[in-house]
């Protein structure tokens, strides 16, 4: 399922194949090249692997395309999570033993790396094994892409306690780029009706609520300014995340806890 996403993300890098490319593609010098990219962004490894077999490199760049969405064949793979295909460890092994790279912010700067995508689009019941693998691949758990908190600070975002405790479990940093904030402004529709039912198919305020709580109880600090930010997202309505976490921060005062919000 596609959620509502941030218009910060598709500056990022996350389009898919668009109509352009595919028009460009007819007369493109390597088309076997725009073959090869068309069959990972489908995970369809017959036809990555017939491309192969024909010798173009899963390593070559695409660079006929507007900003964000170059990179070599892997990197189409992950962008194409927008289509909802699964997590295939086998495709992403073929293209790496193929010269392909995970680094894809390296290759193409300002997109979201192959893990923060998979946090961010990949079906709910492939996450957790998807950054597991890609943690052991070497990626970084918190991502690159401070400005939006990293991998945490996106999941907070969609309420996705599965994938912030794995992340948290893998060696991820509450306190990476923006992660407060964005745990406080998360989905709208959700963070300001401050529903106990889902609002979306996969997504409660509780989803959110427990989310948040994870980052505290690893040590998130939330200031003032962070809170102040909730609040406005709701236009003075009342953001149920800031009403959990003022809740939480009474709950410590009156029992004499550890106090998890930095004034």
């Amino acid at each position: 399922m596609l959620l509502a996403l941030p218009s910060a993300f598709f500056s990022l890098g996350l389009a898919a194949l668009t109509t352009t490319e595919l028009i460009r593609s007819s007369s493109h010098p390597n088309r076997q090249l725009f073959a090869l990219r068309t069959a990972a962004c489908k995970a369809d490894i017959a036809g990555v692997r017939a491309q192969l077999e024909r010798g173009v490199s899963a390593a070559a760049l695409w660079t006929d395309t507007r900003p964000g969405d170059g990179g070599d064949a892997l990197a189409a793979y992950f962008r194409c999570f927008t289509y909802g295909h699964r997590f295939d460890r086998e495709l992403v092994e073929v293209l790496l033993a193929a010269g392909a790279t995970l680094e894809v912010s390296a290759l193409n700067p300002g997109a979201l790396n192959p893990l923060e995508t998979v946090v961010l689009l990949a079906r709910p019941e492939d996450r957790a094994e998807a950054i597991e693998y890609l943690v052991k691949k070497g990626l970084a758990p918190n991502g690159t892409s401070a400005s939006e908190g990293g991998t945490l600070g996106i999941a907070a975002y969609h309420g996705d306690a599965i994938a912030v405790r794995r992340l948290l479990d893998l060696g991820a940093k509450p306190n990476f780029g923006r992660s407060a904030t964005r745990a406080l402004t998360g989905q709208r529709d959700i963070v300001c009706r401050g529903l106990q039912e889902p609002v979306m198919k996969h997504f409660s305020i509780g989803a959110h609520w427990e989310a948040v709580d994870l980052l505290l109880d690893h040590g998130l600090v939330i200031t003032e300014d962070d809170l102040a930010a909730g609040r406005k997202l709701c236009e003075g309505g009342t953001n149920a995340i800031v009403t959990h976490i003022e809740s939480r921060l009474n709950q410590a005062r009156d029992a004499d806890l550890p106090l998890p919000l930095r004034r």
